[in-house]
């Protein structure tokens, strides 16, 4: 017996957007929504840190 599993995605790359909306109807128009705190901020800062504290620890622990 062999299982199937579907799956469906729902979002579109802000380049395509321009593509999939028609002007003449204004339902298929709306607003682009913000990018996300975490994926837009947060995170490239918690990057930069662990990697500037993993060179510290490196350097401080290889000293001694």
């Amino acid at each position: 017996m062999q299982k199937f599993e579907f799956t469906k995605i729902d979002t579109v790359k802000v380049e395509d957007i321009n593509s999939l909306e028609n002007p003449a109807f204004p339902f298929t128009q709306a607003s682009v929504p913000p990018e996300p705190f975490l994926s837009g901020i947060a995170e490239p800062i918690i990057a930069i840190g662990t990697a500037a504290l993993a060179v510290v620890l490196f350097f401080t622990i290889r000293s001694e």
